[in-house]
């Protein structure tokens, strides 16, 4: 037989390549996407989420209590009232604060505030920081692991998503803290010529030193750059591989320096398929709140028009139960549809992040979408 026969197994030349169908790679974005968000909106990651917002938010108040109100950490997690028409509802604001994006800022936010804190205020804010790094280090990988098995049709029990969890806290962690803290290694010597640009004298032979450290700074501006636009992947890909942080590092920043127009593209495709689920998420929590509100007062204010609003929000001369019990508690009631509403986001934002990972996989190493990693397997495929 001619070695390029049809019959040959092995046949010479150039392998065909079946053409790229554009239709089909859209399609199958957007509904990986969508079953990535789906996945997501399980009652048990609401209140994973909702505990975590409450945590991180419970803190805050605590050690920067300048910044809450009357009613604490609620206010914090749950957002300030943006001109929303009803008095208790605590979320509302345009359609780009209802993107994914708003969600990702409230996980950097507190880092950027890091920056510029100054003092006293620093380590208050790193306490705020290092908290909120823990805190979602567990609730982050315990989310994106039930995302990417529901996702894939994986048939599991939830301890075995918490027993995993608690496996890979660590690795979890320490994927953010790793790259966090090659940035300080880094940034050590310009500590020391700071502290020679202290002095009159020695501030000359500083401002020479620091001119020729320059690179510095724009190597911790690539390791922070790469950071903030590949964090979610880390906990993704650790969820989905179960391997270490090296592993979830080295696969976020390879995804995202080897092909960055595809992250972009399908960053993109997210930020507009998440900001209309997130814009619903919103209306449906906002209706749900009217209308209790609207239930409590058609009784409430039934003899006075106004009792509602004064048992909710209590003046000095109303009855010293109103400001100790009554007040405190409707107010966290009505503000905790808010807090359900920032949690439906913050799962929209992860089940985003791991359909992001599962298609990065597959465009750049042609890796299945329904390839997961299971206890008992191997995680390293056989050489034979």
């Amino acid at each position: 037989m001619e070695p390029n026969s049809v019959g040959d197994a092995n046949p010479s030349g150039t392998a065909f390549a079946a053409p790229w169908d554009v239709s089909y790679e859209l399609h199958l974005v957007g509904s990986r996407l969508l079953a990535g968000i789906c996945a997501s909106l399980h009652p048990l990651n609401l209140v994973v989420a909702m505990l975590a917002l409450s945590l991180v938010g419970g803190a805050a108040w605590v050690l920067m209590d300048e910044t809450a109100g009357a009613d604490g950490p609620f206010l914090i997690v749950a957002g300030e009232a943006i001109g929303a028409p009803r008095m208790f509802w605590a979320g509302g604001g345009d359609f780009w604060e209802q993107t994914p994006y708003a969600a990702a800022r409230w996980h950097m936010q507190p880092w950027w505030r890091l920056s510029a804190a100054r003092g006293g205020d620093f380590w208050l804010q790193l306490l705020v920081c290092g908290w909120g790094l823990v805190v979602w280090s567990w609730a982050a990988t315990a989310i994106c692991r039930s995302t990417a098995l529901r996702m894939l049709g994986v048939d599991f029990h939830w301890s075995d998503v918490f027993h995993f969890t608690n496996r890979h806290f660590w690795d979890a962690l320490f994927s953010i803290l790793i790259p966090l803290v090659a940035v300080v290694v880094l940034s050590l010597p310009l500590v020391f010529v700071g502290w020679l640009l202290a002095g009159d004298v020695l501030s000359v032979l500083g401002s020479l030193v620091a001119v020729s450290l320059s690179w510095v700074g724009l190597l911790t501006g690539l390791l922070l750059l790469g950071l903030s636009l590949s964090w979610p992947l880390m906990f993704s890909a650790l969820a989905v591989e179960g391997r270490d942080s090296f592993e979830s590092i080295s696969r976020a920043y390879a995804y995202l320096l080897q092909r960055p127009v595809t992250l972009l593209g399908l960053a993109l495709a997210g930020l507009i398929l998440g900001g209309m689920v997130n814009y619903l998420i919103e209306w449906f929590f906002y209706l749900s709140a009217a209308s209790y509100e609207w239930g409590l007062a058609w009784g409430a204010n039934a003899l006075n028009s106004e009792r509602l609003t004064t048992v909710v929000q209590p003046q000095e001369s109303d009855a010293p139960i109103l400001h100790v019990w009554t007040g405190p508690w409707l107010r966290a009631l009505f503000v905790g549809f808010g807090l359900l509403n920032l949690a439906a986001q913050q799962l929209v934002f992860w089940g985003l992040a791991v359909a992001i990972y599962l298609l990065m996989r597959r465009s750049l190493d042609q890796t299945p979408l329904d390839e997961i990693y299971q206890p008992g397997q191997a995680t390293l495929k056989p050489l034979v």
